[in-house]
């Protein structure tokens, strides 16, 4: 009993731990720092420029509709709400995990926009931060609900 107590608070600080570090990554992107701020391609390109404005709208739509469709079960937490429910409609249809991926071209698109060595390392922080996250959340769901695996190989991306 004491092993397992053990191990859920150890997973529970993990879970916390990836959490707060997305949101100081994301957080981060707003920041300015002169450490890692030289470009890696120079000059201007305002189609990039458009291109990554649209990409930044574009996610945030997604985000909305996204937490518009998980309701009561939204959390920032891998693990899953007591009273959660299994979200397969909406958005939800075409992609596992919209918010995640959302974040992830949000990121990306402040990196095109900068071209900066900061800002890319900031997007490659926030994929492995994510990925983990979306790792113990399918753990978490399979477990939780029977239709996931399902749902997950029906919904590839």
């Amino acid at each position: 009993m004491r092993f397992y107590i053990d191990t859920k608070i150890r997973s529970s600080k993990k879970e916390s731990l990836l959490v707060i570090s997305q949101f100081i990554i994301i957080a981060l992107h707003f920041i300015k720092f002169n450490l890692f701020n030289q470009k890696l391609i120079q000059g201007e390109f305002l189609i990039i420029n458009y291109i990554s404005n649209f990409l930044i709208t574009l996610s945030l739509i997604i985000i909305v509709f996204s937490a518009k469709n998980l309701g009561k079960s939204l959390s920032p937490m891998p693990r899953p709400k007591e009273n959660s429910k299994l979200i397969t409609s909406g958005i939800y249809r075409f992609f596992k995990h919209p918010m995640y991926y959302s974040l992830i071209i949000i990121s990306f698109s402040f990196f095109i926009k900068s071209f900066t060595i900061y800002n890319l390392i900031l997007s490659i922080l926030l994929i492995f931060v994510i990925s983990k996250k979306i790792n113990i959340e399918e753990e978490y769901l399979t477990k939780k609900f029977h239709k996931y695996t399902l749902y997950k190989n029906e919904v590839k991306i």
